[in-house]
């Protein structure tokens, strides 16, 4: 027996924000298409689908998935059964079919030719169909079938089913991951309409109508400015942080300022994001959370391993509240409020761990060049001694950069008395006052430098960050650690630091 209410659409909420645009995206979608909506939990993917369905009335048909509907036959029969309500007969061979080869049968075989009998029963109505209107087919949570043992068949059978769709039914998938389904080939044949994170994240005005109108707070524009900046735009963050001001008045809007995590919110992706996870998936989300932003080298060397790069992939398929901060896949940050929840798990762990896990990470960010960010980690382990050190180079280096005035004398704040004075560290020049002029290299004492070599060299001197430097340079991260090798090689150097430092003796 089939439960009923697997096929029922999400009624439409009272006074809901409406996804105004994108539901014109959707609109202009057309039989034979697939539509994937994808995010994190909590974007608003199934509530989008129910707007659209409920406001561009025409025939659809709404099956949720979850994973009791993970094997070929079950699935199959949900989705033959969903489209029977709509268009009575449709499949009737194919479910015929399915009835003959119940479970355990596995076989792709078999279940081809029920998906090439419904198929064809489709591709019927395009004949028999009296407005050019395709019928809707949704998909509800289909990432719940994703990580099944029977995967890899329910994929096939998905890919064979796309590949011959005809122009009378639109595929609609709501998903947390990017599932499996040739999306590169689709794209290309302009088969595959996407609506991601990015899009379904509120914009400010959105944000402003939701609390104001749909939760009826009546916030002044600084405190939905607070909540918005904080959630990023994250639909469900910004709906626990509503209640819980809803449920307490006396609460500020403040609650979810830098370093605060609201319960509901802390909850809600503890039971619904990070216990879904594996054991290892989750040591690494905590790990890494434990730097501002992370590439796979640093997740290497953090976590002893050699996957990172794979793991990153990993996190970037299945929506794990992941954001990219270039074009070229290097770099990455954590969703703020997840963060937060993941720095919060971090701060459980043993300190000794915690503390193992921050010198790799500051070991490797110095050896990359990043030395503030070394310096930044050395300072959450209180390692005097390390801090001091590169505080030093710093100071050396940059003592008249006045941009950097501001973060020595914040860093000297951190650093006990005791430790400066053991550790003979130099006032910074926020303190001094001086104003010497910015240190220039004379670009003549390094020969056998090619003009690419020599711009990175003086950028290089200015003690700009690679990711700045690309950005300078209008050349990829990868690009640049190739010109940076070969300076490198040139200068007799191993690293930024050597490097510096030969250039500050230069000059």
């Amino acid at each position: 027996m089939l439960l009923r209410t697997r096929f029922y659409i999400p009624p439409l909420r009272k006074q809901s924000v409406m996804r105004h645009q994108l539901i014109e995206k959707l609109n202009q979608s057309s039989g034979g298409e697939l539509i994937i909506v994808s995010g994190p939990a909590g974007y608003g993917k199934t509530t989008l689908i129910s707007q659209w369905l409920h406001t561009h009335p025409h025939t659809f048909a709404w099956l949720t998935i979850d994973q009791t509907a993970s094997s070929p036959y079950t699935l199959w029969q949900h989705i033959i059964n969903a489209l029977q309500n709509v268009q009575p007969g449709l499949g009737k061979d194919a479910l015929l079919q399915l009835s003959h080869h119940q479970p355990p049968v596995v076989e792709s075989e078999i279940f081809e030719q029920v998906i090439i009998s419904l198929l064809n029963d489709l591709d019927a109505l395009c004949t028999n169909n009296n407005t050019n209107e395709p019928l809707t087919l949704v998909l509800d949570d289909f990432h719940s079938i994703c990580g099944t043992s029977s995967n890899p068949i329910t994929l096939h059978l998905m890919n064979l089913f796309l590949d011959h769709l005809p122009p009378s039914l639109r595929l609609v998938l709501t998903s947390r991951s990017e599932p499996s389904l040739s999306l590169p080939r689709r794209r290309a044949n302009n088969q595959l309409l996407e609506i991601c994170e990015q899009d379904l994240a509120f914009n400010y005005s959105e944000g402003k109508l939701f609390f104001n109108n749909t939760m009826q707070l009546s916030l002044i524009d600084s405190e939905i400015h607070t909540l918005f900046q904080r959630s990023e735009g994250w639909v469900a963050g910004l709906q626990l942080a509503a209640l819980s001001l809803q449920k307490n008045p006396s609460l500020s809007p403040t609650s979810l300022e830098q370093g605060s995590l609201n319960k509901h919110i802390s909850d809600y992706l503890f039971e619904e994001v990070f216990a879904l996870q594996t054991a290892s998936l989750q040591q690494f989300l905590i790990t890494t959370a434990s730097v501002p932003r992370f590439c796979a080298g640093l997740c290497n060397s953090m976590l002893d391993i050699q996957h990172g790069l794979t793991t990153i992939s990993q996190l970037d398929q299945r929506n794990l509240f992941l954001i990219p901060l270039d074009n070229h896949g290097t770099w990455y940050r954590y969703h703020d409020l997840f963060r937060q929840f993941l720095l919060n798990q971090f701060s459980e762990q043993p300190l000794l761990e915690q503390n193992t896990k921050r010198a790799n990470a500051a070991k490797w960010l110095e050896e990359a060049g990043y030395i503030e960010d070394a310096l930044d980690q050395w300072m959450l382990v209180e390692d005097w001694e390390h801090c001091t050190r590169l505080l030093h180079q710093i100071i050396d280096v940059n003592d008249s950069q006045s941009s950097n005035n501001e973060r020595i004398a914040q860093w000297l704040t951190i650093i006990p008395p005791d430790a400066q004075k053991k550790f003979n560290i130099p006032a910074s020049p926020a303190k001094t006052g001086t104003n010497n002029p910015v240190r220039t290299i004379d670009l003549q004492d390094v020969n056998l430098l090619t003009s690419r070599e020599t711009e990175v060299m003086h950028l290089v001197s200015q003690g700009l960050a690679n990711k700045q430097i690309a950005t300078e340079l209008n050349i990829s991260l990868n690009t640049l650690k190739v010109h940076i090798r070969n300076l490198y090689g040139k200068m007799g150097v191993e690293n930024r630091t050597q490097a510096l430092l030969k250039l500050s003796q230069k000059n």
